[in-house]
């Protein structure tokens, strides 16, 4: 037998006998006095910071969408078993009208924390992020906002000035750096508050930095549709273990509201060019992909053929990552969202749980934050795992 064929089958037999073990569950933060306030946690982002210490940060608000949400961050010294008290990351200025805040935040090789942050313009007062009859959505200013010592303390925001004058870009992912002093900020443009839509139609963009974050000068494709019928959400990024870049993201039929297979590109050029976009067999909508080992990828996503939250063990030589392992990490029995619905938007505003967040920690185990609906209270829970 040819080496590369026996390194090959080696390889693949590896791969079989890998499984996906769950270590622990916790709570990050949820609100201890659900009868005196209403207080709901979403959308959350970790790091490691270089001191070990696990920080989180998310947004905290009456409701889903309500005008006050603000962007907290807590930490954890003792790997996941005890939290800090939220600490808001920033006051937005509301002077000319009503804000409210998202924030994703991602650490660059410096150690350096950096929030990705979205200023939602709230002039509708009595309305959502989204406008159902058009499937628009409202005008967001941008921001970043940086950590200097692991998430202690925190800058003011820095207004960022984007290429284009579109302001209606998802808030879906922290800055991921590429190379140096380069960054991306993975996004989707939406259509604006009227229905009219964006110059780059519904496809997957990334916004570039090439002075680690200090302006905005470009924007890439990362998933596109020739045929204009397919909208690509929810975007993320990875390395792999050969260094290439994979981006996964949330594909839907835009004509009909429809979530579609989860799509993937590559990039062999450090984000400069996505290539080899294809659809996977996995069936789900938000969805978080962390490079690990022998280009193997864990992806943690929620699934649309299946209720729940659920991690898949997969390598990135078979392109339709194919299954290696797959565990139910919560809500084997939890319906996402309606689906009665004429409006997408709307759909989404009735979600119950989704939008994780992984990394690889220090010692080789895998941590996962995610936003869940339990006892009628939106938390933020974390899973600890080992691929075995």
């Amino acid at each position: 037998m040819p080496a590369n064929s026996q390194q090959d089958q080696t390889q693949s037999t590896s791969s079989q006998s890998m499984q996906i073990k769950i270590h622990g569950t916790g709570i990050v933060y949820k609100n201890s006095m659900p009868h005196l306030r209403s207080r709901h946690a979403y959308f959350p982002t970790i790091v490691e910071a270089e001191n070990g210490d696990l920080v989180v940060a998310m947004d905290i608000g009456t409701a889903f969408e309500a005008i006050d949400v603000r962007s907290y961050v807590c930490r954890s010294s003792d790997s996941g078993k005890s939290w800090t008290e939220p600490m808001q990351l920033f006051e937005p200025n509301q002077s000319s009208h009503p804000v409210s805040t998202s924030c994703r935040m991602g650490k660059l090789d410096d150690g350096t924390l950096l929030g990705w942050a979205g200023l939602f313009n709230r002039t509708r007062e009595h309305e959502g992020l989204a406008n159902p009859s058009t499937e628009g959505f409202c005008s967001v200013d941008y921001a970043t906002i940086q950590s200097l010592d692991g998430g202690n303390s925190w800058s003011e925001l820095r207004s960022v000035e984007l290429p284009h004058a579109w302001d209606c870009f998802e808030v879906c992912a922290p800055p991921f750096q590429v190379s140096e002093n380069r960054l991306l900020v993975v996004t989707h443009p939406f259509l604006d508050w009227n229905g009219w839509p964006s110059p780059w139609g519904r496809n997957g963009l990334a916004l570039e930095s090439t002075d680690n974050g200090s302006t905005w000068a470009n924007i890439k494709p990362t998933f596109s549709d020739p045929n204009a019928e397919l909208a690509f959400y929810e975007s993320a990024l990875t390395r792999l273990s050969d260094g290439r870049i994979l981006a996964m993201c949330w594909t839907m039929d835009a004509n009909q509201g429809k979530s579609l297979n989860n799509h993937l590109a590559i990039s062999s050029d450090d984000g400069r060019n996505f290539e080899i976009q294809q659809s996977t067999l996995l069936k789900g909508e938000t969805c978080r992909p962390i490079g690990i080992e022998n280009n193997h990828v864990l992806v943690v996503y929620r699934r649309v053929d299946k209720q729940g939250l659920w991690a898949r063990l997969a390598s990135v030589g078979d392109p339709n990552l194919k299954s290696i392992d797959e565990k139910l990490l919560w809500g084997g029995n939890v319906e996402s969202h309606r689906t009665d619905l004429d409006s997408h938007l709307a759909q989404l505003s009735t979600l119950k749980f989704g939008c994780p967040a992984v990394v690889k920690l220090q010692d080789g185990d895998i941590f996962i934050v995610f936003w869940a609906v339990e006892d009628c209270c939106s938390v933020i829970r974390w899973f600890r795992i080992s691929i075995d």
